[in-house]
């Protein structure tokens, strides 16, 4: 990040602490109280948050980044899904460097499943810090229960399995560990199969990503089929029986991209009773105005239906956002883009959370996962 947008993410932080919200085409005026009431009483839930990544204090704000502990309770958060991950761009040694400039410990930045337990174990510090306000949690039961005493649902999400460094076994153990979905590759291809990124392997899935695939199903761990290349997507829907969902992504039909789902595949994803997750990220928007996001989100709900459509912000993940939604502090201003565009208060709630929270009731609704 640059300094920059260091000073841009640090004014937008003191905006939001003195009441006083950026609107839609950036001029100051105060958000509706009902639209504010709205946010308030909506479970809001984020698929996937990259805060992990970066080697800082997530218990105090901070300029740096996206998301930290006190922007997330400024922005309503009641569900946090944390981003595992363990390879970056396909760059020949960007990823080793950008270990090391962050601070990332030697065990880290050798081997991809110390950098996968390393991540894990800042999201328990942060609940640590937090006095019982985030809780780690597993199952939807556990999920109502955090809500209930007024916390903050910590989860977790693998992007890319070559965190397993060729180990099978610990799927199990992420899954204890609070791991609700993995994706089988990032941005580029690896020994489970292709990506959509566009150089390099964007072939299907190879025999190891299949025994994988098929080992998350049998755990009860969620495929995430973001950055899957289309061949290696099709490959995961036709191999497993249970629901697949897509953490993060834009839509192909608004914005044509090579990170965005075509509406076929948004059409798999709810047929298995899935969530898609829309993300923040302006590059894949193809616009830097909220309104932007809103429209992905309306073309998901016509393709998909509106029980399936979700946010997954992608917030610290490398990517530039909206202006008027700077960080996770501004998602009460995603639940008012939503009003301003049409939506009825039923279709925010469902979006902003509470599709994602039914998904978990459906199909991992308080059973016990697996023992080790």
């Amino acid at each position: 990040m640059t300094r920059m947008s260091q000073l841009a993410t640090g004014i937008a932080v003191g905006i939001v602490a003195t009441g006083a919200v950026i609107g839609a085409r950036g001029e100051d005026r105060p958000m509706p109280a009902d639209v504010a009431a709205l946010h308030r009483e909506a479970v809001v839930a984020d698929l996937h948050i990259d805060a992990l990544l970066w080697n800082r204090d997530l218990s105090v704000s901070n300029p740096d980044g996206q998301v930290d502990w006190p922007r997330i309770q400024a922005g309503g958060l009641d569900i946090a899904v944390f981003g595992v991950v363990t390879a970056g761009l396909p760059i020949i040694g960007g990823w080793r460097l950008f270990t090391w400039w962050q601070g990332w410990k030697r065990d880290a930045r050798r081997t991809r499943w110390a950098a996968a337990q390393d991540q894990i174990g800042r999201l328990n510090e942060l609940i640590a810090q937090s006095n019982g306000q985030l809780e780690l949690t597993r199952t939807a039961a556990d999920v109502t229960t955090a809500l209930s005493r007024g916390g903050v649902a910590a989860l977790l999400g693998v992007e890319g399995a070559q965190a397993l460094d060729g180990d099978i076994s610990r799927i199990r153990t992420l899954h204890h560990q609070g791991v609700l979905y993995m994706g089988p590759v990032h941005l580029s291809g690896n020994a489970l199969g292709g990506s959509s990124f566009p150089a390099g392997n964007r072939g299907g899935l190879t025999p190891y990503g299949r025994d994988v695939v098929r080992e998350m199903e049998r755990v009860g761990m969620f495929i995430d089929v973001a950055h899957l290349s289309e061949a290696a997507f099709w490959e995961t829907v036709n191999m497993t029986r249970g629901p697949i969902l897509c953490s993060h992504t834009g839509v192909y039909g608004v914005e044509p991209s090579w990170r965005n789902l075509k509406d076929d595949q948004l059409r798999a994803i709810a047929d298995r009773g899935g969530v898609i997750g829309i993300m923040v990220a302006t590059r894949f928007l193809g616009g830097k105005e909220l309104e932007q996001w809103v429209a992905h989100v309306r073309h998901a709900v016509a393709v998909a239906g509106m029980e399936h459509v979700a946010l997954g912000s992608d917030y610290d993940g490398f990517v530039a956002v909206p202006p008027d939604a700077p960080d996770i502090a501004s998602l009460p201003r995603l639940t008012w883009a939503l009003v301003e565009s049409g939506f009825t208060r039923d279709q925010i709630q469902r979006i902003m959370g509470g599709n994602f929270l039914q998904m978990l009731r459906t199909y991992r609704p308080g059973t016990e996962v697996l023992p080790l």
